[in-house]
């Protein structure tokens, strides 16, 4: 039973089946560690993405462009390519 809760937590905490996989075989706390800290880092690499991502469509959600051309001019002039 107690195999079964760390195996779901390990799911919960958006490890892969290999990587629970790797866990569960030689489980020991520096394991552990190095596991987490690398989620660690692929979790803060998608909340960054998602951040760009809701910018990016809040920016769009206040867009007054008429047509698609006017749009891109916008863009273009808002990322500095002129």
């Amino acid at each position: 039973m107690a195999r079964l809760t760390v195996i779901h937590v390990a799911k919960e905490a958006g490890f892969t089946l290999a990587e629970i996989r790797q866990l569960v075989r030689g489980f020991g706390g520096e394991r552990w560690r190095t596991l987490a800290t690398r989620k660690l880092a692929e979790i803060d690499q998608v909340a960054s993405r998602i951040e760009l991502m809701r910018s990016l469509l809040q920016n769009l959600l206040r867009c007054g462009c008429f047509d698609i051309d006017e749009c891109g001019r916008v863009m273009r002039k808002h990322r500095g390519l002129q």
